[in-house]
């Protein structure tokens, strides 16, 4: 039946279109977290530029850490 083959080919279609969409969703949250933990990092003033480029003072996150106990 062709108008079944349609229906098939349209949910298939769709089916797509979701699962690009997700993907997308996806990557939008991972970009925005990752913007999000370098300007928490920044407002807490532990980044450092260096020769392997923009790092996160671990020193002084643990200081940060120990401080709040």
């Amino acid at each position: 039946n062709q108008e079944a083959g349609r229906s098939d080919t349209q949910f298939v279609l769709r089916a797509q279109e979701s699962l690009v969409a997700a993907q997308n969703a996806r990557t939008r949250a991972l970009i925005e977290l990752a913007l999000n933990r370098l300007d928490f990092f920044i407002q807490l003033e532990v980044l450092e530029v260096g020769e392997r480029g923009i790092l996160v003072d671990e020193t002084a996150l643990a200081g940060l850490s120990r401080s709040d106990e």
